[in-house]
């Protein structure tokens, strides 16, 4: 159970817990904040006595999204537990404030499982009793389904081991009390517009079948008379025609930034097989193998893995290697793709920081276009819009790659309109 010292900081972590959550909503990273809430059922477990399920809930949930497979939340809850005790019902009321660290297995998915550890605190009665405050341990399981891009509906299971052992009506037993906890629920994530499942681009089906409704209310129109509902009806689809004509442009210019880093990688793997690796030094060669070997082969596994799309694990190699040689000549190679790596997972600050150093020691003016356009990017997705407006402009009036020139037009375009 927990002392009376802890009793008096349980108020003022929840405090800094809220304030927390509510400056980043307002600092920047509001694109990896979500908030919801969930009903829940219990079941004690006891050493001395288990009880029946009841009802509960969390009417607040506060999550953060630190990588698209990892988040931190923070619920704020009310449960109620059961028992019976020589015929009579026994029932225990609990408040409860809990952190945990989730993972999501496939976070690129519409429906993603997740598995997740917690801490937390309770404050609970046994029947008419005092009230007593004490801690929690927790493991869970559970899935995220995307029913949009900002709102996801969840169910969970986990078991949560508490500290003391009275909970279950203040007899004492050989081990620790626990209970057993379902819920389902629904957050909203405010970084709405950034792909957490399904594809948000159109595709062709889409706009056949918007084009035959289209022609259907034509017809429909031209037989009958242009009634205000069928013109109506035709606003409307054109509307819907002009939504999925930007989309496709929008995959259009996507493919094109792809084929621009595809050529870039395949430079880069082509470099690599030129340079010695361990099994081709000859025997008897001089030649031992050495650091530059060894920070070639981590490269080479870190582009392996960019290809392989485990973008976290790339990006924690490019990371081990600029720890272990920061003023190497190859440093702003590495850099980049540590950016590429943190822009593919959505971590759009952390791409720009990375594609920053690539840029400051980038020696080749024939990667620097494709740099600037990365970090121009980079800060337009993470919400700095006046600077990736003021870098595009400049990549378009100084690019010298007709390809990152175009790209930085079309970009340029859609960065003004969102900014007006």
């Amino acid at each position: 159970m927990l002392r009376e010292g802890d009793m008096k900081r349980i108020p003022l972590i929840i405090l800094a817990l809220i304030i927390f959550w509510f400056s980043a909503l307002f600092g920047g990273i509001q694109d990896k904040l979500g908030v919801g809430f969930s009903v829940t059922t219990q079941k004690l477990f006891g050493d001395t006595r288990n009880g029946d399920f009841n009802y509960g809930g969390n009417p607040l949930v506060l999550r953060y999204n630190w990588r698209p497979s990892v988040y931190f939340e923070t619920e704020f809850g009310y449960g109620q537990l059961s028992t019976d005790v020589l015929g009579r019902s026994l029932d225990t009321n609990l408040y409860t404030v809990g952190g945990k660290i989730g993972y999501r297995l496939f976070h690129r998915n519409r429906l993603t499982p997740l598995v997740y550890l917690g801490l937390g605190a309770m404050n609970f009665k046994v029947g008419n009793g005092q009230r007593h405050w004490d801690g929690y341990g927790l493991a869970g399981t559970g899935a995220e389904f995307f029913a949009t891009p900002s709102i996801g509906l969840n169910l969970t299971a986990d078991f949560r081991y508490t500290t003391g052992d009275d909970f279950d009506g203040s007899r004492v037993g050989a081990g620790k009390d626990a209970f057993f906890n379902l819920g389902a629920g629904l957050n909203f994530y405010f970084g709405a517009g950034h792909e957490r499942g399904a594809s948000h681009l159109a595709d062709a089906a889409e706009m056949d079948d918007a084009a035959a409704r289209f022609e259907q209310v034509g017809a429909d129109a031209r037989a009958g008379g242009a009634s205000p509902e069928a013109a109506a009806d035709v606003e409307e689809l054109r509307s819907e025609q002009q939504r999925l004509l930007r989309q496709i442009e929008e995959r259009e210019d996507h493919l094109r930034l792809l084929e621009l880093k595809a050529e870039i990688l395949q430079q880069e793997l082509g470099n690599l097989q030129q340079q010695v690796h361990p099994e081709d030094t000859a025997p008897g060669d001089e030649r031992a193998f050495d650091v530059d070997d060894d920070l070639t082969l981590r490269f080479q596994n870190g582009l392996a893995l960019y290809q392989a799309q485990h973008f976290d694990r790339a990006a924690s190699t490019f990371e081990a290697i600029l720890v272990s040689a920061p003023s190497h000549p190859e440093a702003a190679t590495w850099w980049y793709w540590l950016g590429e790596s943190r822009f593919a997972e959505e971590a759009f600050h952390e791409a720009a920081a990375a594609f920053e150093r690539a840029l400051s020691l980038n020696r080749d003016r024939n990667r620097s276009g494709l740099i600037r356009l990365m970090l121009a990017l980079s800060r337009w997705k993470g919400g700095d819009t006046a600077r990736a407006y003021t870098d595009l402009e400049e990549l378009v009036r100084s690019a010298r790659e007709d390809g990152v020139k175009a790209l930085a037009l079309e970009y340029l375009a859609k960065v003004k309109m969102e900014w007006n």
